[in-house]
């Protein structure tokens, strides 16, 4: 606490409170043994946090991003507390990546204040681990007993590409396996809120700049999962998620969590066939099953990096969604060969409309040939089947909102589509 302010001058006394929560209650609270009052440095610039972001990432910072996914341009700065009695005049920082530096600056830093010494920077960017080190100075301060706190560190990787004839490649917002430097990992699950033991949703927000491919999500296991946890993936539309809307654009197949999945600390769920998806800002999230606590999951939450409100967040049904968690471990595996993908429309005369839908699909048939219709849920179950050949209405209203896969084929070949039902 800086009371420089409020002592200049003065007669100053310092009084400490603790305020319970009520009588009869039962408090922790912290006994304070060692109260100290010393003078300010002259000069002291401290580096509370070093970051770079890409410029259309809303102030996400990914620890792996494919390289068809990085912005043109990055904001590379630091927050800066100015804690000497002298205001800094001339603050600079020097972040070096060895490939690339950035060299922003500041003219005044008032005492008590802290300020983004930050650029934008154009970088080209190709698949590596980059590793940076910050250091900042002023006019008043570059070097001496108080530059412990002047410097830091950021890292993060650059995959990818996410072409569909390349491997598959992950997009992750945290940055598990990359960070080397202040890492804190935490964890949330089925175990952490009252309602949350079955259908707890956990989500991390993803930027797509360029069309994608996406083969399924990686979920990073933390200490107190069991093996027979069940875990859905999809990719959710942010804004109804916010509305506590929990329909999918596109869901996984179930993944049933093994001993070999604990060990190998994640647990892979699959899209098929893979759900494309357009640029936009997307919610990947897995929804935990753990049949009463009897089989609890858990996943990794990166501390590390600070994060806007809603780059991570949570459902728990029948309450609402809440902003919960720094950069949970739900990661997007983009790209690889698609063998379950979705057939070619061999069919003439057929269309599958519209999509999404309310519940009533419309099928037509303008070519007389007898067409068997099959809808699938995303877990493979049939739901319905007919055959019609004639233009036909299929009724999934009573089935529930989802997504659904509608087969339609003849001797002439076959069309699958997907479908959504808001």
């Amino acid at each position: 606490a800086n009371i420089s302010g409020e002592a200049a001058g003065n007669t100053v006394m310092l009084k400490f409170t603790w305020d319970g929560v009520g009588s009869g209650s039962s408090h922790y609270f912290w006994v304070m043994d060692d109260i100290e009052i010393v003078e300010l440095p002259s000069d002291d610039i401290q580096m509370n946090s070093a970051y770079i972001i890409g410029e259309n990432n809303s102030g996400v910072e990914y620890g792996r991003t494919p390289s068809d996914q990085v912005d043109a341009s990055y904001i590379v700065g630091s927050g800066v507390y100015n804690g000497g009695a002298n205001d800094a005049i001339n603050t600079a920082l020097t972040a070096d990546f060895g490939s690339f530096t950035s060299n922003p600056t500041l003219a005044l830093i008032e005492s008590d204040s802290t300020y983004s010494v930050e650029a934008i920077e154009g970088l080209t960017l190709t698949p590596a681990v980059y590793t940076g080190t910050y250091t900042v100075v002023s006019d008043g301060e570059t070097a001496g007993a108080e530059f412990y706190n002047n410097t830091g560190a950021r890292e993060f990787e650059i995959t990818g590409p996410s072409a569909p004839d390349n491997p598959m490649t992950v997009y992750s917002q945290d940055g598990i396996g990359v960070y080397t430097t202040g890492v804190n990992i935490g964890s949330i699950g089925t175990d952490s809120f009252d309602g949350g033991e079955d259908g707890l949703v956990c989500a991390t927000l993803y930027h797509i700049k360029a069309s994608a491919n996406v083969a399924g999500l990686r979920v990073v296991l933390a200490s107190g999962t069991a093996a027979g946890a069940e875990v859905y993936g999809s990719i959710k539309d942010t804004s109804t998620f916010w509305a506590g809307d929990m329909t999918s654009l596109y869901t996984t197949e179930v993944g049933l969590v093994s001993t070999a999945d604990i060990a190998a600390g994640y647990i892979d769920v699959n899209f098929a066939p893979h759900a494309p998806v357009m640029p936009g800002v997307y919610y990947a999230a897995v929804e935990l099953y753990s049949n009463l606590n009897t089989n609890d999951v858990r996943i990794a939450d990166d501390e590390t990096v600070a994060q806007p409100f809603d780059a991570s967040a949570i459902y728990i049904p029948g309450d609402q969604a809440y902003t919960n968690g720094v950069a949970l471990g739900i990661q997007m595996l983009i790209g690889g060969v698609d063998e379950t993908s979705v057939n070619e429309n061999t069919l003439t005369g057929v269309s599958i409309y519209p999509n999404p839908s309310t519940g009533l699909i419309n099928i037509t048939n303008t070519s007389a040939t007898t067409n068997t219709i099959v809808v699938y849920d995303m877990i493979g179950k049939i739901v319905m089947n007919k055959e019609a050949n004639t233009s036909t209405t299929v009724d999934l209203t009573s089935k529930g909102t989802g997504i659904y896969l509608v087969e339609v084929s003849n001797e002439n070949g076959s069309l699958l589509e997907r479908v959504v039902i808001k």
